[in-house]
């Protein structure tokens, strides 16, 4: 539907590197999810908009999004989304240099990636909890 061709739109824009154009296409496609109904769509849609958010950096817009797509990947029953919810929530914290909270939402996403046998996203989870660790170890908070 609608829907789905804006969001599409949005991601190509996203790709270009036209992200303000693709926040655009990804509200309207938004907006659209919420008057039909359509959970899965919404929570696509605010998780789009939380990565386009992170790439203007504006990472507290971000976590909003994801934590808004969050609550809809546990009231759907998506675990695979939920974990890359709470690993984009991890990013956002570590742009913001707050790594122990960056730690505790990449070690949800890591035991749900781990519950659902999906090990290549717990490969790169464990990559991200070393990163934030050795910050931490370094008491680096600024990257």
């Amino acid at each position: 539907g609608e829907g789905n061709q804006l969001g599409s739109l949005g991601t190509a824009y996203s790709a270009l590197g036209q992200v303000q154009q693709a926040i655009d296409h990804y509200q309207q496609a938004l907006i659209i999810s919420r008057e039909i109904g359509d959970r899965r769509g919404e929570g696509n849609r605010l998780g789009s908009l939380g990565t386009a958010y992170s790439a203007l950096g504006q990472v507290q817009q971000a976590i909003d999004h994801y934590q808004q797509t969050l609550i809809i990947s546990r009231e759907i029953g998506d675990r695979r989304g939920e974990g890359s919810d709470l690993g984009n929530l991890g990013n956002a914290y570590s742009d913001l240099g707050q790594v122990q909270q960056a730690i505790d939402h990449y070690q949800q996403a890591r035991a749900i990636f781990n519950a659902i046998g999906a090990q290549h996203l717990v490969a790169q989870i464990d990559e991200n909890i070393a990163t934030a660790q050795a910050k931490l170890a370094g008491g680096d908070s600024s990257t």
